[in-house]
C-alpha cells in the first residue's frame, strides 16, 4: 500500500529561493519546479532584528510583475515554512501569471 502525500506549490521570491536554506529548515532537498511570475505585485523591505527582508503586496498596477520560483512541499514542510517566515508575513493564495494556484508570502 502506498502512502499519499498531498503536496502545496508555493511561490517563492526571496530567502526561500535558496535550495541549502530549504533543505536546512525541511531536512530534504526541494528544487524547484518551475519559474514563475505574478502579477500586480510590488515588492519591498521588512526590518527584524536588524536585518531586512523582501517582501510583496498586491498593487492595482498591472505592470508590477514579481520573479519566482515554484516549489512543492508536504504539508507538514509548509507549517516548517509558516513558522521560518514568521509573523511579518501571511500566507495566502495567488494566482501565477500562468494561471496556476499558489501559495505567497506576502505583507
Amino acid at each position: 500500500m502506498f502512502d499519499f502525500i498531498l503536496m502545496e506549490k508555493v511561490f517563492v521570491y526571496g530567502t526561500l529561493q535558496d535550495e541549502k536554506l530549504r533543505q536546512q529548515l525541511t531536512g530534504r532537498p526541494i528544487g524547484i519546479s518551475a519559474f514563475a511570475e505574478l502579477k500586480e505585485y510590488g515588492m519591498s523591505t521588512v526590518f527584524d532584528d536588524g536585518n531586512s527582508y523582501p517582501i510583496i503586496y498586491k498593487t492595482a498596477n498591472m505592470a508590477d510583475n514579481i520573479r519566482g520560483q515554484l516549489i512543492e512541499v508536504s504539508e507538514k514542510e509548509l507549517a516548517i515554512l509558516d513558522e521560518y517566515e514568521g509573523s511579518l508575513y501571511r500566507r495566502i493564495k495567488v494566482e501565477l501569471n500562468s494561471g496556476e494556484q499558489a501559495w505567497a508570502y506576502v505583507e
